[in-house]
Order: structure tokens, then C-alpha cells, then sequence
């Protein structure tokens, strides 16, 4: 039986990538899109049929904004949850990485928040996706 590891290389992959990455439920393995250009001009088939196998699925992502969004939520603090509010998701990022140099003081506890975040998300999708898993972090 396949398992597939989370491991710190899986959790980086899911944050904020900037190209879309696939899982393979055949052989549990995290693909990118140019690694179907390749299968494709070597299958001499199109990147779409490729897809349509029913082999790969969408790997699980957390936007940038959403991170974001959940970390400023965490801080129980309602002067800085308010800055955010009006801000659109490019906003809302832009305007936290400015505040989280500027106030190292509330964002110390990020990098340890942002990974939680994450492996807990990663963990749900396996689980929405049947997919058995290891954590090994």
C-alpha cells in the first residue's frame, strides 16, 4: 500500500505556489506542470488528455492571502485584525509582509504558525482524498 510522506519539501510545495503542482494517486508522487510537457511530448499526447486520466488530482495549496488572513485572525487582537479588513487578498499580503517587518513583535511566532497551518490543512486533504500519509518533519 502507497503512503504517502509529508515531509518539509510537500508542505513548501503547498504554500503559495507559484505553479501548479499534481498529485498522482498512482504512484503518490507530486508533479509540476512541466513534468506533463515532458509525459506529453514523450506519450505524444496533449497536456489535457494527460490530465483526464483520472491519474492526477490537484495537489493541496494555501494562498498566500489565506495564510495571511488566518494568521492575523489568530492574534486575537481586534486594532489588528481591523487594519486588514478593507484590504484585498493582493493588499492584505502586501500590507502584512510591511507590518511583519515593521513589528517583528507580533509576528514571531509566524514561521511555527504558518507550518501548523499548513500540515494540518495537508493532512485534511489526504484524508478528503483517501490518500493514506506519514508525517516525518
Amino acid at each position: 500500500m502507497n503512503s504517502f510522506v509529508i515531509n518539509k519539501d510537500s508542505l513548501k510545495k503547498a504554500w503559495g505556489a507559484d505553479s501548479q503542482y499534481w498529485f498522482s494517486v498512482e504512484d503518490y508522487v507530486i508533479k509540476e506542470d512541466i513534468d506533463f510537457l515532458c509525459l506529453s511530448l514523450s506519450e505524444d499526447m496533449e497536456r489535457d488528455e494527460i490530465m483526464n486520466l483520472d491519474e492526477f488530482i490537484p495537489y493541496f495549496t494555501v494562498k498566500r492571502s489565506e495564510l495571511a488572513k488566518a494568521y492575523v485572525e489568530s492574534l486575537k487582537n481586534e486594532k489588528v485584525k481591523a487594519e486588514f479588513n478593507y484590504l484585498d487578498d493582493d493588499g492584505l499580503v502586501e500590507y502584512f509582509w510591511k507590518c511583519f517587518h515593521a513589528y517583528p513583535e507580533l509576528f514571531r511566532d509566524y514561521e511555527k504558525f504558518q507550518n501548523d497551518y499548513i500540515l494540518c490543512g495537508l493532512k485534511k486533504w489526504c484524508e478528503d482524498n483517501n490518500i493514506n500519509y506519514t508525517v516525518e518533519l
